[in-house]
């Protein structure tokens, strides 16, 4: 590879990520959901040469499993998120905290995050956070945060 005039280079950085099958799911997962990726994605013949360059001999997943990673973050995630907003509304909130997680274990129904950004006509940008869950086939929707945001 010299004579062609690349050298190889072996990353020796202290902050460099160590491979791991699971990471490495993980990543296909999060790069299928931020960038609206199919699953199937991970068939595609030049992904699988870059990934043959980059670790020779590493197996990627199939789109079933990619897809089965997919679904098993968004419900461990989704915990979480509904536990900390949970916390965060009780502890600013002059609502009984027994009411609110009686009816949030009562609640069967999937709680939604919406996160929404729009410019004004006066070129003001906006990002609001919201919630949205139904109970008893009436939808509901708060909003957890609006604030103008400032590119800079």
């Amino acid at each position: 590879m010299r004579k062609q005039g690349i050298e190889l280079q072996k990353n020796t950085s202290a902050d460099a990520i160590p491979y791991s099958e699971s990471g490495h799911r993980v990543l296909i997962a999060m790069r299928c959901a931020k960038q609206s990726r199919s699953t199937n994605s991970v068939l595609d013949e030049d992904y699988k040469r870059e990934v043959e360059m980059l670790r020779p001999g590493t197996k990627v997943p199939h789109p079933t499993t990619v897809q089965r990673d997919l679904i098993h973050i968004y419900e461990h995630a989704s915990t979480w998120v509904m536990n900390y907003f949970l916390v965060l509304f009780i502890n600013h909130s002059a609502v009984n905290y027994e009411l609110i997680l009686c009816y949030l274990q009562a609640l069967n129904s999937i709680i939604h995050l919406v996160l929404d950004g729009w410019t004004a006509p006066i070129v003001a940008s906006y990002l609001g956070l919201v919630v949205v869950w139904h109970d008893k086939g009436i939808i509901y929707r708060t909003v957890l945060e609006f604030i103008r945001y400032d590119f800079q």
